[in-house]
């Protein structure tokens, strides 16, 4: 049996009205990727209505309940069983597709035109958004459809009507674009007119920044720098890039750093020139160190402060969009404290790798990965296939929190990524996110003697046995041993 009864049905609507507000409502159908405009959503009861009316018309009544069961973890076994009934969700994936025209008036014909280039009914793709400006359209298509090979030939539409900027997974926009994309298709989501669609607000209208929130003071909310953690992490960071550029500063660090943060919260200490006067340090005896430490404090504490953060642990390096926002921070941190340009260029590289070494999530390292590999091999098609997957399944965990189950799927994609690449770059995925590697103070003692002589007193070579006697030739002994490839 494929379809609730009619009392199931009821019991279903009754539950998305009496669990969710309208809002709540509108973000679930935007996860699914289902673009409301078309049915009535004025009020609750109509939105709960129409949208179970149309995940069933799609056939997506069990991805519904998968999503209401993600955004209300404690709805009961009620919704597990009714998912017993159904076909596995097949889900629905957005795109962003960018045109060069800034009409919208041939939404529809942009659809079905894109329809037939991918070979589906035009019904199999609605629109969930849409901005003008070059418009900006954001599409749900079947995941069967998420072919990224053809997305990047497609340059016209319509015979020509349309010119393609770029199609991309919603999965792999910057977090800044996915959250203007969530606010246009649930506030601001296209109306009909003549039975078409027109957007009703400009892509440059939702991404004009919001007015700076006034940092904090010390009235009206401890400094960031009163937790032991951030004190942890600041140190960490301070103390990597010090042992970059001057190892022999890193004591001078560890001596300065305690008088250093209680002058930070009180305000004393904000850039290099305020930190070596407060320390009573200047010419010959001005310390890198506190250059170092003063240049990552006002990197961090401006970074803090744009995202209206209290802890390090709070920021994340999630999106490219991240990573370029800590680049402008480290770049305005280094003009701050007047750094000379050349000084500049050879610290900004060291500044950003310690900072963002020490800042991220559990998932951060899989993403840097994929662009490393990405960068070594290029858009092929078995990897776009994974790295969706992965994406994906990191979206979904933070989101919603990780499980048993998506933490296994995880693994089974990584593993698939281990085998890949090695066989294209003789190199694991999990080097490339540069996990599971042991730190260097907790690896054994170097030997003083060569791996070719351990093996040679050993025995491990056989050299001076007959032939038929040695079961393994030495040197297939000393890769299998030292892992030489």
């Amino acid at each position: 049996m494929n379809v609730l009864s009619t009392e199931e049905r009821a019991n279903l609507r009754r539950f998305l009205v009496e669990h969710f507000n309208l809002s709540e409502l509108k973000d679930l159908a935007f996860d699914l990727g289902v673009g409301y405009e078309l049915f009535k959503h004025d009020t609750l009861p109509d939105f709960a209505r129409e949208l179970l009316l149309f995940c069933e018309r799609q056939g997506q009544t069990s991805c519904l309940l998968n999503e209401v069961r993600l955004h209300r973890p404690d709805s009961g076994q009620q919704l597990a069983i009714w998912l017993t009934k159904m076909p596995p969700c097949d889900a629905r994936q957005k795109i962003q597709v960018i045109v060069a025209e800034t009409l919208l008036d041939k939404a529809q014909m942009l659809v079905e035109a894109l329809a037939q280039e991918l070979e589906l009914p035009a019904e199999a793709i609605s629109i969930v958004g849409a901005a003008w400006g070059s418009a900006r359209f954001l599409l749900s298509v079947p995941t069967g459809a998420m072919n990224f090979t053809r997305f990047k030939v497609i340059s016209t539409l319509a015979n020509g009507r349309f010119h393609i900027l770029s199609i991309e997974a919603f999965i792999f926009l910057p977090a800044s674009t996915q959250v203007a994309w969530r606010l246009i298709a649930t506030t601001y989501p296209p109306v009909e007119v003549d039975g078409g669609l027109l957007s009703t607000i400009s892509w440059q209208a939702i991404q004009t920044p919001a007015e700076p929130q006034a940092p904090l003071n010390n009235s009206q909310s401890e400094h960031w720098l009163s937790r032991a953690n951030n004190q942890i992490q600041l140190l960490t960071i301070s103390r990597e890039l010090v042992s970059k550029v001057s190892p022999g500063e890193t004591e001078r660090l560890e001596s300065l750093f305690p008088q250093y943060i209680d002058l930070a919260q009180i305000g004393q200490v904000k850039t290099v020139q305020q930190a070596q006067q407060a320390f009573a340090l200047g010419g010959g005896t001005a310390s890198l160190a506190l250059v170092m430490l003063s240049v990552v404090f006002t990197a961090v504490n401006t970074w803090l402060i744009q995202q209206n953060r209290q802890t390090l642990a709070q920021l994340r390096l999630h999106q490219e969009s991240d990573r370029a926002q800590l680049d402008l921070v480290v770049e305005d941190a280094l003009k701050e404290n007047q750094i000379p340009r050349q000084q500049r260029d050879k610290l900004r590289p060291y500044l950003t790798e310690a900072i963002a070494k020490e800042i991220g999530d559990p998932y951060s390292p899989y993403e840097m990965g994929l662009e490393k590999l990405a960068q070594q091999v290029g858009p092929i098609l078995e990897l776009l296939t994974y790295e969706q997957q992965l994406r994906e399944n990191i979206s979904q965990a933070r989101r919603h929190g990780d499980t048993r189950d998506r933490a296994s799927r995880r693994s089974e994609i990584i593993e698939q990524l281990n085998h890949f690449t090695l066989r294209e770059i003789n190199q694991t995925f999990n080097d490339l996110c540069e996990i599971n590697r042991v730190k260097p103070e907790s690896l054994p003692e170097p030997t003083q003697k060569p791996p070719e002589i351990i093996a040679h007193e050993s025995g491990a070579l056989f050299e001076d046995k007959p032939e038929d006697k040695r079961p393994e030739k030495g040197w297939k002994i000393l890769r299998r041993i030292f892992g030489q490839k």
